[in-house]
């Protein structure tokens, strides 16, 4: 359990390493913060959040980093509490955008994420989602070899969705057969939305399982009710992916990664309206440096989508949160003052 001042001081920790892309130290944090602390019970402090796993240290400098423990304690326990309006810059920029009458979400989420990258020097990923009424027939698992499982979806209609799974190890055969049974008994003739719910209250059963690949396995398979090969998916800004990092070689990477529709399924993947998700938890491998921001768009005749940002673990989360928060209610607003 972290004090008052604690949080303050890992607030602004995250807040400074952000805007300075460097180890901060003690002197660092005593010019910054409005706290009356000497630098000496700023160094304790500092130590007592490395010690919890909140901060790392560097070798290379006295001061230090937010860790991926640090990041996610921030982003569940002091950014949904923080309220930055935006600046009269951001304003001026965003402007233009709502001036312009929304005719088609798409539309409006493709002119966003380009927004988005100009004003805060990241890649951008957008897409509009479907209504979510399709009706399932079935699913299918096949097993394509030892590693790699092909997942089916059967619409109604006659058209599919499928989705290449990849495992860490191979998958008992039977248990595969029992999964697509049960999986099939809770979705069939339901509606995508209906399926995704249902499907997502189940997995929340089988994370329980012992088994590890069996839990991975599992969650890739809930995401096929999140994907849409239909609806286009528009990026933005692919060459600020060198700002986010020095290693050529990642950049290389992700940035063919951004060609993988599959890659990008998973990068506008939501649960919630707004997510943040750090290295690992993107589940992508190449990702492990990075985190995803996501925001999901409504408008009130149900049309829907997401616009997620990809960059550095350092990136400016309070105001990248205000920015979307701002263009999702503004959108909402211009709708209902049509209507």
């Amino acid at each position: 359990m972290l004090t008052n001042r604690q949080i303050k001081i890992l607030q602004l920790v995250i807040d400074l390493f952000s805007q300075y892309k460097e180890p901060i130290g003690s002197k660092t944090l005593r010019e910054a913060c409005d706290l009356s602390l000497s630098t000496a019970t700023l160094r304790n402090e500092l130590s007592a959040l490395e010690k919890a796993g909140l901060l790392e240290k560097y070798h290379t400098s006295s001061g230090r980093a937010p860790s991926s423990l640090g990041y996610r304690y921030y982003i569940d326990k002091i950014l949904p509490y923080q309220n930055s309006p935006l600046t009269h810059e951001d304003l001026e920029k965003i402007r233009p955008l709502l001036s312009r009458p929304v005719s088609a979400l798409e539309d409006f989420l493709i002119q966003s994420a380009e927004l988005l990258s100009d004003l805060a020097h990241f890649t951008t990923v957008s897409r509009e989602l479907g209504n979510g009424q399709e009706m399932v027939d079935s699913v299918r698992l096949f097993p394509i070899d030892r590693n790699r499982y092909l997942v089916v979806m059967l619409l109604s209609d006659g058209s599919y969705e499928e989705r290449l799974i990849n495992t860490k190890d191979s998958l008992d055969l039977v248990w595969l057969e029992e999964i697509e049974r049960q999986m099939n008994l809770l979705i069939h003739q339901r509606s995508i939305k209906d399926s995704r719910r249902c499907v997502n209250e189940w997995l929340k059963t089988v994370r329980k399982e012992p088994d590890q690949n069996q839990v991975s396995f599992m969650d890739q398979i809930g995401r096929i009710f999140e994907m849409s090969s239909q609806v286009p998916i528009h990026i933005s800004g692919r060459s600020h992916l060198l700002e986010a990092t020095n290693d050529l070689d990642t950049v290389r990477k992700v940035y063919y990664l951004l060609d993988d529709d599959q890659v990008l399924g998973l990068l506008t993947d939501i649960d919630q309206d707004f997510q943040v998700r750090i290295g690992s938890e993107i589940g992508i491998s190449g990702l492990e440096e990075f985190a995803v921001v996501t925001r999901h768009f409504r408008l009130p005749d149900n049309s829907s989508g997401v616009l997620s940002i990809i960059g550095p673990t350092h990136m400016p989360y309070q105001h990248l949160r205000s920015v979307m928060n701002y263009l999702a209610e503004e959108v909402i607003k211009q709708n209902n003052d049509k209507a």
